[in-house]
């Protein structure tokens, strides 16, 4: 069961993911002609899924959906996509339309810490329901963590620098400048990241524990996995002595999945927005000290600068050929050392 919506309802669509796609609602029920209904009624493209499917939720899409939207009565069990999607689109809006009696907390297993954010609305009115989407979408009252101020704009701004060919292909100035980052403060390894609605984009990278992973480095990552969602909030630098002892990243954070425990970071400001972050990592849990955060700070201007250029050489990165990263950190205060290093 599919349903595209209507070409009119694609040609309202605002937002949309860093790299290009529309977003879209996932809605799961067993009901089509309330799934049509919805679709109609939604600002958004929708793609049905049977609620027989429910468990294959993440493999079936493609693409981020905005919002995961089940319906209660013709679910066979409402928790099952809450679950998958948890796992699959952490970012999601989750709406469950009636059915909350049906609602089985067994679904959630009780070791895992994350729970599962979602909205209840007691009435099934496909157009209540589309609202109800769009504004969660539009205001982002489903996240786990805080968003920046002016947030719509700031994506906007990581929106273009992506349309302009900035992706994990852009070339070696971004893996130079992560690698003369890590060099500064010792680190083990450091990424130069664009953060966008959903997802944090790999621009460059460096350190010998990437390279010892058996599977590539993804380009991408869910945002709400990332240390770089908190780093975009910070006028400095954000330092975290270790990772596995934070709670807002003890639960799930890819930093250590990789072996990562202490972290430094800048955001990188673009048009007056954190439009994305350097970091540095190590694998042992230590606080950088305050010589590594001048430092960082003074490398990350020129990763702002960087990223400047990239948009308005229009993806044409040959232009940045003049822009050696590794010289223009040589001279920067400090050496990142410290005694607790």
């Amino acid at each position: 069961m599919t349903s595209g919506g209507t070409a009119e309802a694609d040609a309202r669509v605002t937002h949309g993911t860093l790299d290009g796609t529309p977003e879209r609602f996932v809605v799961v029920s067993g009901d089509a002609d309330w799934v049509d209904r919805l679709a109609a009624a939604a600002d958004a493209p929708v793609d049905g899924v049977a609620a027989e499917r429910a468990g294959e939720l993440g493999p079936a899409r493609e693409g981020y959906p905005a919002a995961v939207i089940v319906d209660g009565e013709a679910a066979t069990d409402p928790m099952v996509p809450f679950v998958e999607a948890r796992e699959s689109y952490p970012d999601a809006a989750c709406l469950l339309a009636g059915g909350a009696a049906r609602v089985d907390a067994r679904a959630v297993p009780e070791a895992d810490p994350r729970p599962v954010v979602l909205e209840y609305l007691p009435v099934r009115d496909p157009e209540s329901v589309a609202a109800a989407a769009e504004t969660a979408v539009e205001r982002r009252t489903h996240r786990g963590y805080p968003v920046p101020d002016r947030e719509d704009d700031r994506v906007a701004t990581a929106r273009a620098l992506a349309g302009e060919g900035l992706d994990a292909d852009a070339g070696d100035a971004f893996d130079g400048l992560a690698a003369a980052a890590a060099r500064a403060v010792d680190a083990d390894a450091a990424t130069v990241s664009v953060l966008g609605d959903y997802r944090l984009w790999h621009v460059g990278v460096a350190g010998e524990r990437f390279e010892e992973l058996e599977e590539p480095l993804a380009p991408s990552v869910d945002r709400a996995r990332t240390v770089s969602t908190y780093t975009v909030l910070e006028d400095g630098v954000h330092d975290v002595p270790d990772l596995a002892s934070d709670p807002r990243f003890e639960a799930d954070s890819r930093a250590l999945e990789l072996g990562l425990r202490a972290y430094l970071g800048a955001p990188l400001r673009v048009d007056g927005h954190a439009v994305g972050t350097l970091s540095t990592f190590r694998r042992e849990p230590a606080s950088f000290g305050d010589g590594a955060d001048a430092t960082l700070r003074s490398i990350a201007a020129v990763g702002a600068d960087l990223l400047a250029a990239a948009s308005a050489a229009a993806g044409d990165l040959d232009d940045l050929d003049g822009l050696d990263p590794a010289a223009a950190v040589t001279d920067l205060p400090g050496d990142g050392s410290t005694d607790e290093d």
